[in-house]
């Protein structure tokens, strides 16, 4: 099982223990990935029935099932009566959505009916009896995944739904008409809009059909959408129940159809561009929101230094590093993924990385801050992974005990969710280190945006560059050397592709060989230079599959 598939199962088994009904959506769809989940509605699958099915998403029953109304927030600019109906919610467990939030709240009998509602007010529709949401961590349409918001995650506990607000739920809607149906059969879940009068069917059907084709995946039109027509079709006067009129009522549904497909065909390309680099590329609406939510301080330059509260992020490694995104760049074969598990093992058990005399003369021996580490081990087989690390345990006296490592030789592409998962996990702050083993192999085939060199690989690394911003974490990346690299002067201008890459990484430590002559054996090295660290170069020598410092320092 892959990891996504086997992670949705894993918070499918979480809901399940709540009380909750879930059952799987499609990849990247608000659809279910069953045949039908109206059973589920009444009696929810039981932890034997989640290991056997698929899940390349999650969704959750609302209503008496699960004890559970959401409310959906769908807007980002919510009117001055939406605003006041949100101020009277409690604080709860909040899912972020692409354009807004679902509330969870908990009902404290759980034998209370409340209505699924479309339109409830601007913006924010009501799951409860009849419905269900689309949980954490599927994969939204947009390639955005849904994530409890950081705080009011699940683990600070789902409210109940408090009595006014319930009542509020409750009340009868207005009455259904001719003139606002629109507003009635946007759901195609929810109830059936009024039958039309003789007279006024085609009229009607023609919005119904219309109006469902749009908001449903073409996958649901014929299995969904054409069932409820028919079954709308029974309530009109006179009820179209087969002959003529059912075949009109066919024919209608088919041609407002086609007409849906010409539509999204019209932006697909739009949409392509989008999904494809949304997860590589940060939005407008992206930054917006995060100037919007995150507090931020000026200051004049007197202030500025005269603030005490600012203090020094201290390196992850002394000497080799800093926190923030750093780049490790090597030929293949070369011995920068043995250093990067080298890294993480000394991170992992609060151990030095190199130990010999000439390490503490040049001040790269001091111990690493002990954290948790996660590495995207991506073009190694897990064989390979444990065999690597029992020997540089061996040789770097590190106990199975002192190892806090969580190894992943697969991972989703940016625009599958890697990218978002990636960025969940800094802001939770649970690993001090984490190591991506290689560039090429996390971003897959992901497209690279038009332009330049220079502008195409700084736009592939700035996400990662926002995401550990005042971060006290350290993002190891490793990339390939130009093939091109012997004889050049510099040896940071062997980073694959162009400068964009290193202009913007934090650090930049390049592993590379130099020989004397033809003949002579190549010697390794490693150079760094960064803004937070010294430009320094350090000879290395390999002991086994263990990198140390060699006994002499490279001259340039």
């Amino acid at each position: 099982m892959k990891f996504f598939e086997s992670t949705c199962q894993n918070y499918a088994q979480l809901y399940q223990s709540l009380g909750w009904s879930v059952f799987p959506i499609r990849r990247g769809t608000k659809s279910p990935a069953i045949t039908t989940w109206k059973p589920l509605q009444t009696e929810a699958l039981d932890a034997s029935q989640i290991r056997q099915l698929p899940w390349e998403g999650v969704g959750i029953v609302t209503g008496r099932v699960s004890g559970l109304v959401v409310i959906d927030v769908d807007t980002a600019s919510p009117n001055e009566k939406v605003r006041a109906f949100l101020a009277e919610l409690p604080g709860t467990a909040t899912v972020e959505t692409t354009k807004g939030f679902h509330f969870y709240f908990h009902l404290s009998d759980r034998s209370t009916f409340i209505p699924s509602r479309t339109g409830f007010l601007p913006g924010v529709d009501i799951r409860g009896e009849g419905g269900y949401v689309v949980a954490p961590p599927s994969i939204h349409p947009s390639g955005e995944m849904y994530v409890w918001a950081a705080d009011h995650t699940l683990d600070d506990g789902v409210s109940v739904l408090p009595q006014r607000i319930l009542e509020k739920l409750q009340e009868t809607p207005p009455p259904l008409s001719v003139t606002h149906g629109a507003d009635a059969i946007h759901d195609v879940h929810g109830p059936l809009p009024a039958g039309a009068p003789e007279g006024m069917r085609n009229t009607r059907e023609t919005q119904i059909a219309g109006a469902w084709l749009a908001r449903t995946d073409e996958s649901e039109w014929e299995s969904v959408v054409w069932p409820r027509i028919v079954e709308w079709g029974k309530t009109c006067t006179p009820p179209i129940v087969g002959g003529e009129d059912l075949k009109h009522l066919r024919q209608t549904f088919l041609s407002i159809a086609r007409r849906e497909r010409v539509r999204r065909g019209d932006i697909k390309k739009i949409e392509d561009r989008i999904k494809k680099n949304r997860d590589i590329f940060f939005e407008k609406d992206r930054l917006q929101h995060e100037a919007q939510t995150h507090s931020v301080t000026s200051f004049d330059l007197r202030g500025l230094l005269e603030n005490t509260s600012l203090k020094e992020i201290p390196p992850t490694i002394p000497g080799l590093l800093p926190a923030g995104v750093v780049l490790l760049i090597g030929k293949p074969k070369l011995g920068k993924s043995r250093l990067a598990l080298q890294y993480g093992l000394a991170v992992s058990a609060g151990k030095r990385v190199f130990r010999s005399l000439n390490a503490q003369m040049l001040r790269c021996s001091s111990p690493a801050i002990r954290g948790k580490v996660l590495y995207l081990a991506l073009e190694d087989a897990p064989l390979r992974v444990r065999s690597r690390a029992q020997e540089l345990m061996k040789n770097m006296s590190i106990t199975p005990e002192e190892v806090d490592v969580d190894v992943f030789c697969e991972w989703d592409s940016p625009i599958g969710g890697g990218l978002s998962r990636l960025r969940h996990f800094v802001q939770e702050g649970k690993y001090r280190l984490i190591i991506i083993d290689t560039l090429a192999a996390f971003f897959q085939n992901s497209a690279k945006n038009k332009g330049n060199a220079f502008t195409q690989d700084y736009d592939m690394l700035r996400p990662m560059l926002e995401m550990m911003r005042g971060q006290e974490q350290t993002l190891l990346v490793i990339t390939h050397a130009r093939k091109d690299q012997f004889g050049m002067n510099d040896p940071f201008d062997s980073v694959a592709g162009t400068l964009g890459y290193s202009a913007v990484a934090d650090t930049v430590s390049v592993m590379y060989e130099t020989r004397q002559n033809k003949r002579a054996k190549p010697k390794p090295f490693l150079a760094l230079r960064g803004r937070d660290i010294d430009e320094r170069t350090y000879p290395l020598a390999a002991d086994g599959l263990t990198w140390e410092v060699a006994d002499q320092e490279h001259d340039d």
